[in-house]
C-alpha cells in the first residue's frame, strides 16, 4: 500500500523491498523512506531511532511520528552531520529531531510546484556546525507548531532558518535557548532567527505569525527576522 510502517522495536529481518507492513514493519527509517512509493507515507513509531548517515528522500513523501513528537525521536551520531535532505515535495510531523548539526534540508526545484510542510517537529539540543541551520528551498514552504531549542552556535553569525520560496509561513513556532560560543560572538556578531527570501521577483507572500523568539543574551542577537519578501 501507500503507507510503510517503521518500528525500531521490531525483530523482523526484512528487507527494503518486503517491509513496511503491521506484520513486518521496517527497523530503520532509512528503510522505511527507501520503501515508500512517490507519494506515500512512512508511519513512525515510538521510539529512539539512531541514524548512522544521511537520507535523501527522492520522491514526494510524508514521515509522519506516530504520537507525541517527544516519543518518536530521531537522533544522528556525532560524525553524521545532516539528517534529512528533501529534492521532493515532502511533510514532516510529529517528530523530534536531536543532536544535529544541519537537520533538515529542502532543495525542490523552483519555480515548479510542490510544497515543503514542517508540523509538530521539535529540533534541540544541537552544536550547529553551518552558516544556516535548517535550510529549506521549495516553492511553498510551511512551518506550523514547531519547535527550535537548546542549540548552540560554535560559528558566530549563522542563520537558524533559512527560507528561500515564492509563499511561505511560520506560525505557532518558537526560538529557545539559542546561544553563540562566547570566542566566535567576539569574533564574527550575533545570530539570525528567521532569514526570508523570495524565489521569484513577483507573486509572492509571506506570513510569520503568533512566534516566540526568547532572547537569553540581547547581545547575541543581530536580527530576529531579516527577509527581503
Amino acid at each position: 500500500g501507500n503507507v510503510v510502517l517503521v518500528d525500531t522495536s521490531a525483530t523482523n529481518h526484512c528487507g527494503v523491498s518486503d517491509c513496511g507492513s503491521n506484520e513486518t514493519p521496517c527497523t530503520t527509517l532509512a528503510k522505511g523512506v527507501a520503501a515508500a512509493p512517490p507519494n506515500g507515507t512512512v508511519a513512525v513509531a515510538a521510539g529512539r531511532y539512531v541514524l548512522v548517515s544521511r537520507i535523501d528522500c527522492d520522491r514526494p513523501v510524508s514521515i509522519i511520528g506516530l504520537g507525541p513528537p517527544e516519543e518518536v525521536v530521531l537522533e544522528c551520531l556525532p560524525f553524521n552531520d545532516y539528517l534529512l535532505i528533501f529534492n521532493q515535495p515532502a511533510v514532516l510531523s510529529n517528530v523530534t529531531i536531536r543532536a544535529c548539526k544541519q537537520p533538515i534540508t529542502s532543495s525542490l526545484p523552483t519555480p515548479a510546484t510542490g510544497s515543503f510542510v514542517l508540523e509538530h517537529v521539535i529540533v534541540e539540543n544541537a552544536t550547529i556546525g553551518w552558516s544556516t541551520f535548517i535550510e529549506l528551498t521549495a516553492p511553498s514552504v510551511s512551518l506550523r507548531h514547531c519547535v527550535f531549542r537548546d542549540l548552540l552556535d560554535t560559528m558566530g553569525g549563522i542563520v537558524v532558518l533559512g527560507i528561500s520560496a515564492r509563499t511561505a509561513q511560520c506560525i505557532h513556532c518558537s526560538f529557545q535557548n539559542i546561544t553563540i560560543a562566547p570566542a566566535n560572538f567576539q569574533a564574527i556578531g550575533g545570530m539570525t532567527y528567521i532569514k526570508a527570501e523570495p524565489t521569484v521577483a513577483d507573486s509572492h507572500s509571506l506570513v510569520v505569525r503568533d512566534c516566540l523568539f526568547e532572547m537569553p543574551v540581547v547581545a547575541q542577537i543581530r536580527s530576529v527576522f531579516y527577509n527581503t519578501f
